[in-house]
């Protein structure tokens, strides 16, 4: 005995760790006075996806999925008898499947080899050992068991399974459906999408600079105040040198007529010796604080200048950059308010020029332009679209 008959009558899923999909088939026997009893039985299981429902299946590009192997104890029979084969199906094979699929049928090819052992009526053994053989379904030609399932039924049995994948896939066809419906207007945003996102990036360069002056503006009040609190602790040293330089004259000149008065009815040596003495002891003295004085009022000066001059660099940085933000905030007005290849340049070059050109702002002395500056203009002429090379 080399051949039986069968039909697969259904698939059953069976969700668990391992995904399983029960086969279950039905065997029988041409010859219903032998009793067949099966010694080891084996499946391998194919799919492949035919163009339509009325084609017949194909084997020749069919996809091997695995083995199946018996559920239950092996069958003994004469007739006919049903038994259940468990193949396993994870997720990659799914997956693997399905982008095959494309939601079409699915035919499923069991190819079945078995040994038995087979007894006549009177229970003898009709020959010695066991005999091999395949099982092969009667509607096909060949050694296997064909069974095509349709699309909807195949997606209800993978559904069964639990496994993820199909919780991606089951409404893919909806998807695709509305991706068809809003074709069109993902192509007619397309162009606007774009255009945005240069006039986003540009927005981000604007902000760049901004935030840059806005930086430097706010560095500047600080040495602004500083400048101001220099400046009058100067003024207020220079004052008091002022009033303390007069006090010490009037009390010179008080003193000096006192001390003649008293003085008359010395002797002209003893004057003249006691005028020198305190005249170079004061003059010393003097002579000192003037120095001190002196000092202390020309730091006080010297850093109220200083800090006038970083004031006056924090200004200047803080107009050069905002007209920088303010020539990229209004560089896309311009450059999508023409059509003309050269007007769009020309508004480059001059964009350019605002923002790597050198500014005289007032703040700070004439500067003498950059010699890289020219290269830049060039290379950027050079990129533009009317120059080709």
């Amino acid at each position: 005995m080399n051949q039986l008959t069968g039909t697969i009558k259904s698939l059953t899923p069976r969700p668990g760790y391992v995904p399983l999909i029960d086969i279950q088939l039905e065997i029988s026997n041409s010859d219903d006075e032998e009793q067949v009893e099966f010694v080891w039985m084996l499946a391998r299981v194919a799919i492949s996806f035919p163009g339509s429902t009325k084609e017949p299946p194909s084997r020749g590009d069919a996809k091997d999925v695995g083995i199946a192997v018996p559920s239950y104890a092996l069958p003994q029979f004469r007739k006919t008898t049903t038994t259940n084969f468990l193949l396993p199906f994870d997720e990659r094979l799914l997956a693997e499947i399905e982008k095959g699929r494309q939601g079409r049928d699915v035919t499923v090819y069991m190819s079945v080899t078995f040994n038995v052992s087979v007894k006549n009526s009177k229970g003898a053994v009709v020959a010695q050992g066991s005999q091999g053989g395949t099982i092969g379904d009667p509607r096909y030609s060949g050694q296997e068991v064909v069974y095509v399932v349709p699309r909807s039924q195949w997606e209800e049995i993978i559904q069964g399974l639990g496994v993820s994948i199909i919780d991606r896939q089951r409404h893919l066809e909806e998807y695709e459906a509305k991706a068809k419906q809003t074709l069109g207007e993902v192509q007619a945003t397309l162009q606007v999408a774009k255009e945005a996102a240069k006039h986003v990036g540009i927005v981000e360069h604007a902000r760049v600079f901004e935030d840059e002056a806005d930086r430097h503006k706010r560095a500047a009040y600080w040495w602004l105040a500083f400048t101001i609190i220099f400046a009058v602790l100067a003024g207020v040293v220079a004052l008091h040198i002022f009033l303390k330089t007069e006090q010490r004259i009037a009390d010179a000149l008080s003193k000096s007529s006192s001390g003649q008065n008293t003085t008359t009815a010395q002797s002209p040596s003893a004057q003249n010796t006691t005028t020198d003495s305190k005249a170079d002891g004061l003059t010393a003295l003097e002579i000192q604080l003037a120095i001190s004085k002196f000092i202390v009022l020309s730091i006080l000066l010297s850093a109220s200048i200083w800090a006038g001059k970083v004031y006056k660099s924090h200004r200047h940085n803080f107009v050069v950059n905002r007209h920088r933000s303010n020539a990229l905030a209004t560089f896309q007005t311009f450059a999508t308010g023409t059509a003309d290849p050269q007007t769009k340049n020309a508004v480059l070059l001059q964009a350019t020029t605002c923002i790597f050109a050198p500014q005289n702002t007032g703040y700070v002395g004439q500067e003498k332009e950059a010699d890289g500056f020219p290269q830049i203009l060039e290379i950027v002429r050079g990129v533009g679209p009317g120059k080709s090379g």
